[in-house]
């Protein structure tokens, strides 16, 4: 990432866990504007899953360094309102995250 040609935009997803730290990284030594594509959301789904404690001091460390990324961001990009809710709980401002579904709208008529 350091030595490719210089891109308009640095953009990333969620996986795996913490990558943005890495790209934020590489996104301000390159003055690049920085996007993060959350597809999952992390610690939050290791809770979900049963393999983190929602309480135990690595999920705290895990959240704490992921919400300190998504606000180092310039644009967070999510997959459903659900998740833009989820988020803006954690308190990142609701104005730098984009909703863009990546999915068929179930009410649209397929004739279309």
């Amino acid at each position: 990432m350091l030595s490719a040609k210089r891109p308009d935009v640095l953009y990333m997803i969620s996986t795996p866990p913490l990558i943005c730290l890495a790209g934020l990284l590489v996104g301000r030594l390159r003055g690049l504007p920085v996007v993060y594509g959350i597809h999952d959301l992390y610690p939050d789904i290791a809770v979900a899953l049963n393999v983190l404690k929602r309480d135990s001091l690595i999920t705290r460390f895990i959240d704490w360094l992921s919400l300190a990324g998504m606000r180092r961001m310039d644009r967070l990009i999510v997959l459903g309102r659900y998740a833009k809710e989820l988020i803006v709980a954690k308190g990142i401002a609701p104005a730098k995250i984009d909703v863009l579904e990546n999915w068929s709208d179930p009410q649209q008529d397929a004739s279309h």
